[in-house]
């Protein structure tokens, strides 16, 4: 692990020994002021759907639940900005799509749209990751030193444990095969 500055803060990156740590860098900037343009509360989405929905041949059906559940439990509003990653989609029209290959693809999509942790913190006042994956808690670590909210949804079976500990706060969805109604 080796701890990196953003914004004059220290941010630890959990990940330094591994592939990760190579994929997600924090582009600092100098100050994290919201542009005045942007609407005040305005909360960017990083949705990895296979993950929410408990793996890329969960199936239709799960990620339909899977995303309704997120939508519920991250209270999106019209302002928002929603970004999902998974392999193939028309479930979420509204949403900008990115697409990832290989191991920890859609993870690795994911990360790469938010690198600029300034730039992005200038324009949301909270950040909300759907997702359980512990690729997202360097970004999360960056985040919360930029001074935004970050809140994480995820499958209870699917959190890691780094990640829930970083967060805001925790909500936690059920799939249909996980008892949910």
């Amino acid at each position: 692990m080796y701890v990196v500055r953003v914004n004059d803060k220290s941010v630890l990156n959990p990940f330094s020994n591994s592939s990760l740590s190579s994929v997600w860098e924090p582009k600092p900037r100098a100050t994290r002021a919201r542009a005045a343009f942007v609407p005040s509360g305005r909360t960017l989405h990083l949705v990895d759907a296979e993950n929410l929905m408990g793996g890329p041949f969960a199936g239709n059906l799960a990620l339909r639940g899977a995303l309704r559940e997120y939508t519920i439990a991250a209270g999106i509003r019209p302002l928002d900005h929603v970004i999902v990653a998974l392999s193939v989609s028309d479930v979420w029209p509204e949403a900008r799509l990115v697409i990832g290959r290989g191991r920890d693809g859609a993870d690795n999509a994911l990360l790469s749209t938010v690198s600029d942790v300034d730039w992005m913190a200038s324009r949301y006042d909270r950040l909300v990751v759907g997702s359980g994956d512990h690729a997202f808690a360097f970004a999360v670590a960056a985040f919360r030193a930029a001074g935004l909210r970050v809140d994480v949804v995820a499958r209870a079976s699917s959190l890691s444990m780094v990640l829930a500990a970083l967060a805001s706060s925790i909500g936690l969805i059920k799939l249909e095969k996980e008892g949910l109604a």
